[in-house]
């Protein structure tokens, strides 16, 4: 399939993994079969794990900014070069870090900046496509969750991790309940017995 070293772990998304390559392509392979549905060429190696939404996916290139990507076609959807590692997402923003730690809010759509962040005290962005919470961790320890403020309730942006019974629910689907075990049978002639001999008890 690659040319080259798999050194980032793949993203995932149901069936399919986003496997990035050190030949500079993204692969979305179908984890069953082996088959490719399709491949993005970045033109330098992707250096972060790919975030996989229902949607859409996110890679970081060497030197190339980060990239929205079309998850079924894999078509290019936009490319901000400022942008060095995405964090998360809800229907309107990305947020990403650039290279000196601010925290980059980018219009989803168009993929252009509308607002920043000074988070250079939080040294460990943590790259989060589940939801569009923001997680940032500091060397001494503190993590901050930050999020819209319109957005009270998390954004679910991965809606295939439900279990298949819970998605079955969701969807109005039955779902068989375990069959419950058989009672033992009932032994008639040993019950036979003991009524005889409470019978025979009552004799004087």
């Amino acid at each position: 399939m690659a040319d080259d070293l798999i050194i980032v772990p793949p993203g995932q998304h149901g069936d399919i993994a986003y496997v990035a390559s050190q030949d500079s392509n993204l692969y979305a392979v179908h984890v069953v079969n082996g088959s490719i549905e399709w491949r993005f060429t970045t033109g330098t190696p992707i250096v972060y794990r790919p975030a996989v939404t229902d949607d859409d996916v996110y890679v970081t290139t060497d030197r190339g900014g980060l990239r929205r990507l079309d998850r079924k076609t894999g078509q290019a959807i936009w490319r901000n070069g400022a942008a060095d590692h995405f964090l998360a997402a809800n229907p309107k923003v990305v947020y990403a870090t650039d290279r000196s730690g601010h925290v980059l809010v980018l219009d989803r759509t168009r993929g252009t900046q509308v607002g920043s962040y000074d988070a250079r005290e939080f040294t460990v962005p943590v790259s989060n496509d589940l939801t569009d919470r923001i997680y940032l961790a500091a060397h001494d320890g503190l993590i901050v969750c930050l999020h819209d403020r319109d957005l009270a309730k998390p954004h679910v942006n991965k809606k295939w991790d439900l279990t298949k019974a819970d998605d079955k629910k969701k969807r109005g689907d039955k779902v068989k309940d375990k069959p419950k075990p058989k009672p033992a049978p009932e032994n008639k002639e040993a019950g036979d017995d003991k009524d005889k001999g409470e019978a025979m008890d009552k004799k004087p």
